[in-house]
This record gives structure tokens, sequence and C-alpha cells, in this order.
């Protein structure tokens, strides 16, 4: 048989979504391959042309590939491994890898790789292998972080054929970028979570008790309605009188501050999105009438907000979330969490798109101080703003006059072009006026987007006020779901299994002092580690409610801890003392829950 047939019959069997791409796919690229000196190819890419590998020395080649990548990554996602020339130094050099991932963009070029390599065995590793073939930059970003998105505490880093770069220019780059921004994404909302945590859980305690709708049962019900998000950005005030004459045309949802507002020129929206959990959110709802749009909100919103609201109420859960979340998941037995971002608005896009709205219009998202100016008319004026410091950004707006922005507001905007980007098939209109560029969206006034866009009666109303009622829950019903909730035994069975590991943590510390062997302790310390890993990964309430919640304080300690040490001694105490503090992050948030739940029921 020969090496290709072979390397075919190995990724049917191992690799079956590559395959069918392999098989059944179009090449993305025009590209001619040329054999060159039996060990080498050439590549012709329109108007570019080159070696795949080295001439001079694969050696120098593979060493610039990854000259800098720590020895301790994790995961090295490669662009182009070409003949694989450089997979006996990834092996060699990288002991803690436990992911390589592989991005060949270009299906004429791997096919004929595919007639010189053994692919069976240049992938017999220990190391998990993935492949990413013939896909756009935008489904190479969506496969990686498939691979990774949940895993995200992977030290992982990027390696480049240089060739592969001349040959496909941009692809990298993008590739790259959208990666990148994904993490950062993740790890600002992580890191938000992680300063916020008391506070969410202790407005998740209070909240949870209030029956509201799942918004799960809105979901893909909006295909025909176009959605209008609407921001407090000072545009706003240019076009959201117009938001009257088109109420049952389009879903309006408001978020943040422009609920005080559009309240303040009494415009009522369909939905009201909240989720912030500090006491600025409730000044956001303070005097506001509430008995006329429904509030779609996560437990993590300031307490005695929902106690107020006459209004109807849609609870949501976040991709963050940690108890809120689990809360979710066991009262309403579903879970289609929304994407958190740097703003409600972020989120109110993703919510958008989840409920169906093939149509998406921004009003009021500035992304910019527009005449210096935070936002539009209705909220309280703020502080006069210092353009001058750092974190302010000169820039110029869609219509062409200078603004600052911020590295946030600039943050936002990336996560709505990824978003949409990773969305395709909605159109995104951008009618703010007086706002950044969105990449993906377009750029058209209020006024023709009416005319164009917004001519249909869609009978909004009618159809939220249908889904709220069939999915309404009956008092007692809800009543029966809190009592079954029972989050005092959830957290109880959690303690008993962290008291046993601390425990056993305690008597290996006893065994250590009395100068026990080292490889004895090491061999006592992973079945501690791997007996109470077991026991929480057979308790949902600690993978969703606790282990998300103490996600950055894990990696904090992982990063300080783990297997450091200049001998196996030194290694040892590391590693205890990094279970033994994961174990005592673990004991003082669940005391803080039963802590909570004591005051609350005083």
């Amino acid at each position: 048989m020969s090496l290709y047939h072979q390397n075919l019959d190995f990724l049917k069997d191992n690799l079956p979504t590559t395959y069918e791409i392999f098989i059944s796919d179009e090449a993305k690229f025009e590209s001619k391959i040329t054999p060159f000196d039996g060990s080498n190819l050439i590549v012709e890419n329109g108007q570019r042309i080159c070696m795949l590998h080295s001439a001079y020395s694969l050696e120098r080649e593979t060493a610039e590939m990854f000259s800098s990548i720590d020895e301790d990554v994790e995961c090295i996602v490669v662009f182009g491994m070409g003949l694989w020339y450089s997979r006996n130094h990834i092996f060699n050099t990288y002991k803690n890898l436990r992911h390589l991932i592989i991005v060949e963009p270009d299906l004429n070029l791997f096919k004929e790789v595919l007639h010189r390599i053994d692919l069976p065995d240049l992938t017999a590793s220990s190391t998990e292998i993935s492949l990413i073939i013939n896909r756009s930059e935008t489904e190479a970003i969506l496969s990686i972080w498939s691979f990774l998105g949940a895993r995200d505490n992977f030290k992982m880093d990027f390696a480049y054929n240089l060739s592969y770069r001349s040959l496909y220019p941009g692809y990298f780059e993008s590739v790259y970028q959208g990666v990148t921004d994904q993490f950062r994404n993740l790890w600002v909302n992580y890191r938000t979570m992680d300063s916020q945590m008391a506070l969410w859980t202790y407005n998740t305690m209070r909240n949870h008790k209030y029956n509201a709708v799942p918004i799960t049962q809105f979901l893909g019900w909006f295909e025909d309605i176009p959605a209008i998000i609407v921001s407090a950005g000072p545009s706003l005030n240019d076009n959201m009188h117009y938001l009257k004459e088109v109420k049952d045309r389009a879903v309006i949802m408001a978020v943040g501050s422009a609920i005080k507002v559009l309240d303040s020129n009494g415009i009522v929206p369909h939905f009201r999105l909240a989720i912030d959990g500090t006491e600025s959110e409730r000044r956001v709802f303070d005097g506001i009438q509430t008995d006329s749009s429904i509030l779609i909100f996560t437990d993590t919103l300031c307490s005695g907000i929902l106690e107020n609201y006459e209004g109807g109420k849609a609870r949501m859960a976040f991709d963050i979330g940690a108890l809120d979340k689990y809360v979710f998941h066991r009262l309403y037995g579903e879970l289609s969490p929304v994407q958190s971002g740097f703003s409600i608005a972020n989120v109110a896009l993703d919510l958008a798109i989840k409920l169906g709205c093939r149509k998406i219009i921004f009003m009021g998202q500035d992304l910019s101080y527009t005449e210096g100016k935070t936002y539009a008319k209705g909220i309280q004026p703020a502080r006069e703003i210092d353009f001058s410091r750092e974190e302010f950004v000169k820039t110029t707006n869609t219509a062409g006059e200078t603004v600052y922005t911020s590295s946030f507001l600039l943050g936002m905007r990336s996560l709505f072009e990824r978003m949409i980007q990773f969305n395709p098939g909605i159109d995104y209109i951008n009618a703010t006026m007086r706002g950044l560029n969105i990449a993906g969206a377009v750029n058209k006034p209020f006024e023709q987007v009416m005319k164009e866009d917004l001519r249909e009666n869609r009978h909004v109303d009618n159809r939220i006020d249908d889904l709220m009622l069939q999915n309404q829950i009956e008092d007692s019903v809800w009543k029966q779901k809190l009592e079954k909730l029972n989050l005092e035994e959830a957290i109880q069975e959690a303690d008993s299994i962290n008291e046993y590991t601390v425990k056993k943590l305690r008597k290996l510390q006893k065994q250590f002092a009395r100068g026990t062997e080292i490889n004895k302790l090491n061999r006592d310390l992973n079945e501690i580690e791997t007996y109470g890993e077991k026991q929480f990964e057979s308790l949902e309430f600690y993978q969703v409610a606790v282990d998300s919640a103490l996600k950055v304080r894990f990696q904090a300690l992982r990063h300080t801890y783990q297997n450091k040490g200049a001998n196996e001694k030194e290694t040892f105490e590391n590693n205890f003392e990094l279970a033994l503090r994961k174990a005592a992050e673990i004991k003082s948030y669940l005391d803080f829950l039963t802590d909570t739940i004591s005051q609350l029921e005083e």
C-alpha cells in the first residue's frame, strides 16, 4: 500500500472529520505544487512562489520557527508543518506538551505532503494532535477555539513556517489575532468574575428565588423579526425618537444606561437587559416605569431590583457563570448561556443572534466620546473628561469627525466584530450615525433603515406576550423547583470531599516531616489529588458553581507552585503547597456560601 493510501486510511479511522474535508471539499487555493530535489517542494500560489522548506538548513529553519516558545508550553498551534521536519524537535523539546494543533490552509499542498510522509508514525505520541485542513481563517479560529475553549488553563503559543506566511498572506495574522482576541476576552471576563465573585454569589443567592421565564424558551423564535440594540451613547440623541414608530416592526432591546435614557424620553422597549451586580445598576432603575417592559437578567444582578420590578421577567445565564449558571440549569433543566463581554451591549448582540434575528441594528453604540460626552441626554452629566490622559486614543468616526475613544471601548468593538465574523448570514446595520465603524456592519442612517429594513408590521408585542404566557411557571411549581434545588445539600457534599482531601494532606505532611522517601510521598500525593478530582468530577455543583468561580485563583496557584523546584524535595513541597492552598480556597468559598444562606434565612 502506498504512503498516500495508508495516510488516507489513517485519517478515515482516526480523524473522520478531517477525512471528509479531505475527500469532499474543493481546495481554497489554486496552487501548483512541484517536487524539488527529492526532499522539498516548490509551491506557487498566484503570483507568489517559494520553496516549502529551507534549501540550506532545516535545523536552522526549525530553530527559528520555535525560537520564541518556552519549553514548558502545553499547547502549540503550528501554521504549516509542511513535510513535518520539525516533528522530532517539537516532541523532544516540549516535555509538557499536551496538545499540538496543526493548521494547513492549502488542500492541494496537504495532498502532496501525504504522498511523502508517514502520518501514522509521525502522529504516534501521547500528545493530542489535531489537524485543521482547508479551512478559511474564520473557520480555523472557530476550530482552534473549539479545541481549546474548555481548557483555557493551557499555556499555549504559536509557531509558523515562514514560507506559509509568504504564500498565504494575512492568513496566519488573522487566525493569530482571532484566537488571542478570544482568549483576551475570556480572561477579561474571568478576572471580572474573580473580582466580583463575592458580590455575584450574594446576588445569586437572593435573586434565584424570583419566578421568571427561562430565556432559552425564546431562542430561535425571532427569525422574522429584526432586533434593535439600543445603547446610551451620545448619538442616541439623534434618532431615539424614531423608536416609537418602529415598535411593531422590530424587537427593541435597551441595555445599560439606555434603559433610563429611553424611559426619561417616554420610550418603552420590549426588553431591558441587566446583569451588573453593583449599586450603579440600581440607580439605572430608580424612578423608571417597570410594568410594561420585560426585564431579561442574570442572577448576578444587583439585589433589590427584581423585587421592585413589576413587569415580566426572563432569566438568562452567562457562559462564564458559576453559581448562577448552576442554579439556572437545576431550575430549568436546560442551558444555553449567553456570551459575556466587555459590555452588556456585547451580551445583547449574542442574545439577538440566539433569538434568531436575521437583521440586527445598532443604535447609540458610539464606542467613542461624541462631542466629548459619555452618554445621551437623560443620564446625570458626567465630570469633564481629560482626554490628554494616555488611556484615550484619537480616531475618526463614521461622520469623519475627530473623536476620542479608549482601550475598553475598542475592546467592545473588537468583540462586536468577532461575533459578527463568527455569525454570518445576518444583516448587521450600524445606525449610530456618529459612532466608530464596526467591521461587518453597514453604516446606514436610521431614517433609511426604516424605509428599507423596517417596513413590515411584525406584531412584536403579540409574539412576546404569547411566549411569556406559554412559558410562565405556576408559583406552586416554582416553589417545588426551589425546594428540589437544595443548595445546602450540594454545598455539604462538596465540603465533605474537600475535608477528606485536607485530612489526607495533613497526614502526608506528617510523613514528610518524618523523612518518608520522596518517591512514596509523590505517589501518595498523586493518589490523593486523583481521588479528589474524581469525586469532584461527579458533582455538577462543584464543576459548575465552585471550580468556575475559583478558576482564576486556581490558575494563579498552578502558575506559582506546580512542578516548581530545583530538586525532587522542593518540587514535592511546591506541589503539596498547591494542593493544600487549592483546598483552602475551596473551603473558604463553600463557607462563604453557607454563611450567605444563613444570613438570608435570618
